[in-house]
């Protein structure tokens, strides 16, 4: 059986480590499902950390097909 990965990429969006959310955030934003997609524009949208926010700014792009989070790669 397969395992749907979304439930635990949104608990991961949540996560207390702003690297953990921004990673699944990103992972999140290239899906087409509209669940998904109103789920990480109200988890961006809520959340203070700049580098969230700056995902927020690459979210809002056109061309959402190759999302990475700069802010969170060492």
């Amino acid at each position: 059986p397969s395992v749907d990965p979304i439930p635990f990429l949104f608990r991961l969006a949540r996560d207390s480590d702003v690297t953990v959310r921004g990673e699944a955030l990103a992972i999140l934003a290239t899906m087409n499902n509209p669940t998904v997609r109103a789920f990480v524009h109200d988890t961006v949208s809520q959340d203070s950390d700049p580098r969230i926010q700056l995902l927020r700014d690459e979210i809002g792009s056109k061309d959402i097909s190759n999302i990475r989070a700069p802010a969170f790669q060492k």
